[in-house]
C-alpha cells in the first residue's frame, strides 16, 4: 500500500531527476554556445589579414608594405 511518504518520497525523486535533466541540457546548450563561438573566432584568425611579401634585403616575409624592421629595408623608402 502507498502511504503518503512514500508518495511524497516518488515525487521528491521524480522533480530530482527532471531538474537534473534540465541542468544537464542548459549545460550542454551553454558548452555548444561557446565551441561554436570558439570555432567561429578560430576561422578569422586563420584568414589572412594581408599578402605576405618576401623582403628582398633581409628575406624575411612582411605583411603588405610594413617594413621588416632594418634600416636598409626596402620598404622603408616607400
Amino acid at each position: 500500500m502507498l502511504s503518503l511518504g512514500k508518495i511524497l518520497l516518488l515525487l521528491a525523486v521524480g522533480a530530482a531527476v527532471w531538474l537534473g535533466y534540465r541542468v544537464h541540457k542548459r549545460i550542454e546548450s551553454v558548452r555548444a554556445r561557446h565551441e561554436d563561438e570558439l570555432n567561429r573566432l578560430r576561422s578569422q584568425a586563420l584568414k589572412p589579414k594581408a599578402e605576405m611579401v618576401e623582403c628582398s634585403r633581409c628575406g624575411i616575409y612582411v605583411a603588405g608594405t610594413q617594413p621588416c624592421g632594418r634600416r636598409d629595408c626596402l620598404f622603408l623608402s616607400r
